[in-house]
């Protein structure tokens, strides 16, 4: 998912829907913007929406899905593939 998770309200529960769709062995990758305040970076998500990597992993511990791999190659995002415990 590429700046997509920010939208969704209840990260947690839609967390649970992509273990439970997930294929044996699959990975659920994250690509979203790191949280920067409005005069910092004034386009990407609204203040409302913004979301720490933490926060990510944190619903999807709750889901049972842990960081696979980091990539810290983007400037501006994050990006964590997650597999099942």
């Amino acid at each position: 998912m590429v700046d997509t998770l920010h939208y969704v309200k209840e990260r947690s529960a839609y967390a649970k829907k992509l273990r439970a769709a997930l294929a044996p062995g699959g990975r659920v990758v994250i690509i979203d913007f790191v949280p920067k305040l409005l005069a910092e970076r004034p386009w990407g998500p609204p203040p409302e929406q913004k979301m720490s990597r933490e926060e990510v992993d944190a619903a999807m511990a709750e889901a049972g899905l842990l960081p696979a791999r980091v990539h810290e190659f983007l400037t501006e995002q994050f990006f964590v593939e997650y597999r099942a415990r």
